[in-house]
């Protein structure tokens, strides 16, 4: 683990813990991943195209689990706050490394393609929540992992405009439920606002892609009704 004292969110989790909630998620809701899985493939299959060698890939906070065809890719990285296990044996060309996004000593000796960050920003809230004060640090650490030309695509979950002024209200309340009841990370959704504010005074270019939107979703084990739980999913292409 890294003992980085700057860092602004705890570290929590495991592979097992990701695992499984990923599983039970692709069995309630297999339309999201199948949409995951087809824009990923088709950025790493356009960069084959037009630049005529395999792509550097980093995958951030998502342990591995994101489909994906991995033949595709030259090198892949995983980067994620807990250890790889000793049972996973990863084939010669993926390495793990334990790191925390929000790190102020991330490594940026090597340069990936293509970067993939999979519902981590809602879980970049702590105790305190200081979403939108993490936010910026993670987008600047982002620009140490892109190559030039390179592109991170970011799937996340969103609430509506309205929503994040009430989770900000209810946050002290929520989020020991969270930590403590239901043994989850912290989280606090962003809105798109929040978001796309964050992306232009980092100064990033980027780009809405279509998504196709669920009538239900996975929500602590269940499968839940948009009307109950009003959120969005959105893909965002950033360029540096």
């Amino acid at each position: 683990m890294n003992n980085d004292k700057n860092m602004a969110a705890p570290e929590t989790g495991s592979f097992e813990s990701m695992n499984g909630f990923v599983n039970k998620a692709k069995a309630i809701t297999p339309e999201y991943y199948q949409e995951v899985n087809i824009i990923i493939d088709r950025h790493l299959n356009d960069f084959v195209e037009k630049s005529g060698r395999k792509p550097n890939l980093a995958d951030i906070g998502g342990a591995g689990v994101l489909p994906f065809d991995i033949t595709i890719p030259n090198k892949i990285c995983i980067m994620d706050i807990f250890p790889k296990p000793d049972h996973l044996i990863l084939p010669d060309n993926v390495k793990w490394i334990t790191q925390n996004i929000l790190s102020e000593n991330m490594p940026n000796k090597e340069k990936y393609d293509i970067v993939i960050l999979s519902g981590v920003l809602h879980h970049l809230a702590d105790k305190n929540n200081n979403i939108r004060q993490n936010l910026p640090i993670c987008l600047k650490n982002i620009k140490k992992f892109l190559a030039p030309g390179g592109c991170c695509l970011i799937f996340e979950s969103i609430c509506p405009p309205y929503f994040d002024k009430i989770q900000d209200l209810l946050y002290p309340i929520y989020s020991r439920i969270l930590t403590k009841a239901l043994k989850f990370p912290y989280a606090r959704l962003l809105s798109l606002k929040e978001i796309t504010e964050a992306l232009k005074a980092m100064n990033f270019q980027y780009r809405m892609l279509d998504f196709k939107q669920l009538k239900q979703h996975y929500f602590a084990g269940y499968k839940v009704s948009s009307k109950i739980y009003p959120i969005s999913y959105i893909c965002v292409e950033l360029r540096a």
